[in-house]
């Protein structure tokens, strides 16, 4: 876990941490008083919801923590969460609150896209979207894609001779039964979910969506034909098929069911028993619960359009990704074992990473801080991949494997949803490429996912890669952010300091002493009182700990104003032991008020000039004739008439020029 701290006031405030996708706006009067809160980042696993089939962890998973919760009015809290789902038709994103028995609600969510949060988040660049909803306690909080659930219940309905249920995604798609004889302790429940035809092309074969029955009850099912006989209608396709299979008609339909009282888990062809009947691309389909594969707790039906000749197995046309699709990203880097980049045969360690595209800024942030020197690339993939999808990498000839006895073409790559993907191999390095595919089944071709370049990396806090003679210099030193171990320190209250100490912070001072504090700006930052949040987003905005120390004194500054004096820094300085920065501080205020004074100085002799009497201009224009002449003359003359006093005097004129 990650903890970000923040105070709240009654005014309200928008609490924006960039790194993890997290977006909080507290309302005004969501706190009576003054409220500390605390926002922590599970790593995926042990924090997150638990899933059920057909269910995705697509976001990060927070946890919100407050010092005092009493009087709190949570409606008037907002969360919203990035995520890396992409909904295709009959899913949906829910974001869920852990409760305090353990378990998870589904809170009212509403998708929001990175525009509808512009105006308060103002430099935030972000492409992915996000799920907002009014949070009920302070709790923990993930977003979950899953497929929509249409419920029907006897209490909800009118005492009806039949109940329907229609899904709007999929037009045509519907489930009727007999309202007479239905239990009204039982629910009724379908999901639909969309099956892609992308395999199918050439086998003259159309799949149409899968439907996902379930009963729910109080008791078993005793008598099986209280909700018998149901009528179940599905669309087979959309208009781009139906000019090609214009010719289709009722015998060509397949239904096939799995489930009910089969605990097999195989596809059964139940066409003869069913006749169903092709009108306008719907097929329509009685089935009886009294029948041997009746209805018990969950049933799934499959329909398909057949008109190849060779028969065709189930197994293979109806494959449903438990998971939806998401967004998902590439990530490789390669360290070499040994510290001479020189060496002609570079042989290293290559980590290729797969993940969602939600993790890639923490995962980015880990490796870069556990790792010193690297090469790393990183790519989003061009196609959308669910849970369980494997993909296959390949290298560039200068990239090799130092295990031979591999092949690269099938070493798996598997994306795993929640979680980060990541696999180690023995390397040698010269070109560095590498290229991510799917492989197709049945089929010898390969669909290219994205491909990536290594390039240098230096640590996380500076990850320029050109080492400059004056940082290397600074390694040779003692830490910038040691404590100083002069015995006696020039921070004293003499009258001099007292008066430097008076002096507000300009942006100059500020500029002045960025590279000074670059190493300590967060500690800084906590000490002059700068939120937890513009700590987090300087950290991510700023890519050298300089600019970040002049970013946390910008911030001071707006914060204090003309309040924000040099003493109050200096004593920040000194109490996170940093007392030879606060002297150096104190050095460069020095030398700019002397400056100030000189500047002082000159622009009064330049008045004095402007504002001279006419007597002193006479006096100055003769004094000006009289040079002219004696340089005029001959360095012969100039010798003989000189007197040794007149060479004092324009020796001095000169050295006072």
């Amino acid at each position: 876990m990650f903890p970000y701290r923040d105070l709240v006031s009654k005014e309200g405030f928008t609490w924006i941490l960039k790194e993890t996708g997290v977006f909080i706006k507290f309302l005004p009067e969501a706190v009576t008083d003054p409220r500390l809160i605390t926002c922590m980042l599970w790593k995926p696993g042990k924090g997150s919801p638990p899933l059920e089939d057909n269910e995705s962890l697509v976001s990060n998973v927070i946890e919100l923590d407050c010092d005092d919760s009493n009087d709190v009015v949570f409606s008037s809290i907002e969360v919203a969460l990035t995520h890396s789902a992409k909904c295709s038709r009959g899913y949906e994103l829910v974001m869920k609150e852990m409760t305090d028995t353990d378990g998870w609600r589904d809170l009212e969510t509403l998708e929001v896209q990175p525009s509808d949060l512009q105006r308060e988040s103002l430099g935030w660049q972000i492409e992915l979207p996000f799920v907002q909803a009014k949070i009920t306690s302070f709790s923990r909080y993930a977003v979950i894609c899953r497929l929509k659930s249409y419920r029907l219940r006897k209490e909800d309905s009118e005492e009806r001779s039949k109940l329907t249920i229609s899904v709007p995604d999929f037009p045509g798609t519907c489930l009727s039964i007999s309202g007479s004889r239905f239990p009204a302790s039982m629910d009724l429940v379908i999901k639909v979910q969309e099956i892609s035809n992308e395999a199918l092309e050439g086998k003259e074969v159309l799949v149409g969506p899968i439907v996902h029955i379930t009963f729910t009850s109080e008791a078993e099912l005793s008598d099986p034909s209280q909700v018998s006989p149901v009528i179940i209608s599905v669309p087979i396709d959309s208009q781009k098929h139906q000019t090609e299979f214009s010719k289709m008609s009722s015998r060509h339909v397949r239904v096939f069911f799995r489930g009910g009282k089969d605990a097999s888990g195989k596809w059964v062809d139940w066409t003869k028993k069913l006749q169903p009947k092709l009108e306008n691309w719907i097929v329509t389909f009685k089935v009886d619960g009294t029948d041997s594969f009746q209805i018990n707790r969950l049933l799934e039906c499959g329909v398909m359009l057949d008109s190849s000749t060779k028969p065709l197995e189930a197994e293979k046309l109806f494959i449903v990704d438990s998971s939806c699709p998401q967004q998902v990203g590439f990530f490789a880097y390669w360290s070499q074992k040994k510290k001479k980049m020189e060496e002609e045969q570079k042989q290293g360690s290559l980590t290729l990473c797969c993940f969602p595209i939600h993790m890639k800024t923490e995962l980015k942030k880990e490796i870069s801080s556990e790792h010193g020197f690297l090469l790393c690339g990183e790519a989003k993939s061009a196609r959308l991949l669910a849970k369980g999808d494997q993909a296959f990498f390949s290298l560039s000839n200068g990239l090799t494997l130092a295990d031979n006895g591999n092949v690269i073409d099938y070493l798996p790559f598997k994306f795993i949803g929640d979680f980060i993907f990541r696999k180690d191999y023995l390397a040698r390095f010269e070109a560095p490429k590498i290229e991510f595919f799917k492989r197709e089944n049945d089929k010898e071709g390969r669909e290219n996912l994205c491909s990536l370049l290594l390039h240098p990396v230096t640590p996380f806090e500076d990850r320029s890669p050109v080492v400059s003679r004056e940082k290397l210099q600074s390694q040779k030193q003692p830490p910038v952010c040691e404590p100083s171990t002069s015995v006696k320190s020039s921070v004293e209250d003499s009258a001099e300091i007292k008066e430097l100490r008076k002096s507000t912070v300009t942006q100059r001072i500020a500029v002045l002493c960025k590279k000074h504090i670059g190493n300590c700006w967060r500690d800084l930052g906590a000490m002059l009182r700068v939120s937890e949040s513009d700590l987090i987003n300087t950290d991510k905005d700023y890519r050298y700990s300089s600019e970040k120390g002049y970013a946390v004194l910008q911030s001071w500054r707006d914060m204090d104003g003309c309040s924000g004096t040099v003493g109050l820094l200096v004593d920040a300085l000194i109490s996170i032991d940093e007392k030879r920065i606060a002297e150096e501080l104190l050095d460069i205020v020095r030398e700019e008020k002397r400056g100030e004074s000189q500047q002082k100085d000159d622009r009064s002799e330049e008045h004095q000039e402007l504002c001279s009497s006419p007597v002193e201009d006479i006096v100055r224009e003769e004094k000006r004739r009289e040079s002219q002449q004696i340089g005029d003359g001959t360095e012969e003359h100039q010798e003989l008439c000189s007197s040794p006093v007149e060479g004092s005097d324009s020796y001095q004129t000169q050295t006072n020029l």
